[in-house]
């Protein structure tokens, strides 16, 4: 399997990965439906720290450039509202 030889490189670093998580539910004997745990679903593959800082580098940048925008909620909602 690629992803268990991929995985197995990257034993003992740090990785990152984006996800999703996922509530597991269950069902008691009364019917009742509650939320028993958490589990994360992976939706990338995962990559080592030092990757996904370079590959982000310019997505980072493109945040510096924007002007600080400063407001009051107040600014949008009139009196009368």
């Amino acid at each position: 399997n690629k992803y268990y030889a991929l995985a197995m490189e990257l034993i003992h670093q740090r990785v990152k990965f984006s996800a999703n998580v996922v509530p597991y539910y269950k069902i008691n004997r009364n019917n009742n439906l509650f939320v028993q745990d958490y589990g994360i679903k992976r939706k990338g593959r995962l990559i080592t720290e030092e990757a996904y800082n370079q590959n982000n580098q310019y997505q980072d940048k493109i945040y510096e450039k924007l002007p600080d925008i400063d407001f009051r909620l107040e600014d949008f909602y009139s009196k009368e509202n």
